[in-house]
């Protein structure tokens, strides 16, 4: 039998296409459901070696971001601690917002990472592990590009999210990556290539890249090609933002990491918005 995670109730034997259920039923999957592979730490401790000290793996957690939350707190994680996982049953992204998954069909991480920045620049890390993603996947041939402040589409649909948060000098940066399934208007990576990059591949490079752009926050050169990547630069679009409702057109993005809207009232940065859309 193959590799086993759980979902739910279920048990997935991933190599011979087959799942059970608790009732003991066998049924045969579809395509779709076989594509969705669990992680293999095996693998990846293999590939990269040299991410894999502080690596933590669960086929099934409550959240990697709690989880690893957890452990910072009691003192038993410092940085470069990784956990992954294959299924969340309370995943969460940005403003507490919940993140889903089907088992197996997403890269869900979150690493841990130590900075020297000032407190003021924290805000920028989740622009960075985005930028992170982008890079990776269009090296990847990806069409992938930014959507501030941390979520990255491809052609205008959301791919992955990120979360970031700090406890105390570390940063938690949690990454939700779509590969083989989307939620209802997001996309994933299986909608654009048929040759799927292994998982354990993917984490290690996006590993390197996260920690890379985190350590070129602050630098002129950083926010250049943040805002080159921009998919919302020159859209209109309506956002709220605290207890504004704004209105207008996206010219770029901050040195300072915020979103410069152009309104009738003139350009505004905004630093949050609790939700964006386009005006079509």
């Amino acid at each position: 039998m193959g590799f086993l995670f759980f979902c739910e109730d279920a048990l997935f034997p991933l190599e011979n296409q087959r799942f059970f259920l608790s009732e003991k039923v066998e049924i045969k999957v579809n395509q779709s459901m076989a594509l969705h592979r669990a992680f293999d730490p095996a693998k990846f401790k293999a590939l990269y070696p040299q991410y894999t000290q502080y690596l933590e793996y669960e086929p099934r957690m409550e959240s990697t971001s709690l989880r690893v939350r957890a452990e910072v707190e009691a003192g038993r994680a410092c940085s470069g601690y990784l956990a992954v996982t294959d299924y969340q049953s309370a995943g969460k992204g940005r403003r507490e917002n919940a993140w889903q998954a089907l088992a197996g069909s997403s890269l869900l991480f979150t690493l841990v990472i130590e900075t020297e920045l000032p407190t003021a620049q924290y805000s920028k890390l989740g622009l960075s592990a985005a930028l992170a993603v982008v890079r990776v996947l269009r090296k990847n041939h990806y069409p992938a590009a930014l959507k501030w402040p941390n979520d990255v589409w491809l052609e205008r649909k959301k791919c992955c999210g990120i979360l970031a948060e700090t406890i105390g000098e570390y940063v938690l940066l949690g990454v939700g990556l779509n590969v083989t399934n989307s939620p209802d208007g997001g996309s994933c990576l299986s909608q654009y290539s048929d040759e799927f990059i292994p998982k354990e591949k993917l984490l290690g490079e996006l590993i390197y890249e996260i920690m890379c752009q985190a350590s070129r926050v602050g630098h002129p050169s950083f926010i250049k090609e943040c805002q080159s990547l921009h998919g919302l630069t020159g859209k209109k679009v309506h956002l709220i933002s605290g207890r504004e409702s704004l209105q207008g057109v996206v010219s770029s993005i901050s040195v300072d990491g915020g979103l410069c809207l152009r309104t009738d009232l003139g350009v505004r940065e905004l630093m949050q918005a609790h939700s964006i859309q386009i005006m079509e």
